[in-house]
């Protein structure tokens, strides 16, 4: 069951936005994840380098996530 407190926030460290144009679908534009940590009382762990946001802004202004590969050290 999901409780009403958070079990973890992430901080990330991220890279400013890179647009890479338009699409039939929308503008697409990546953010590039430098790093960054997780904490909370269920996980703790740290945002490894490396991993980015791949983005589409579509006309209505919504954003559809295509990506956002990165690793979590949980060690």
């Amino acid at each position: 069951m999901l409780g009403k407190q958070p079990i973890f926030t992430i901080f990330a460290e991220l890279e400013g936005i890179t647009g890479l144009g338009r699409t039939p679908y929308g503008e697409r534009r990546v953010i590039g994840i430098l790093g960054g940590s997780v904490r909370g009382p269920k996980l703790n762990g740290r945002i490894l380098p490396g991993g980015a946001d791949w983005q589409i802004i579509r006309s209505d202004g919504a954003v559809d996530r295509t990506g956002g590969k990165t690793g979590i050290d949980i060690g």
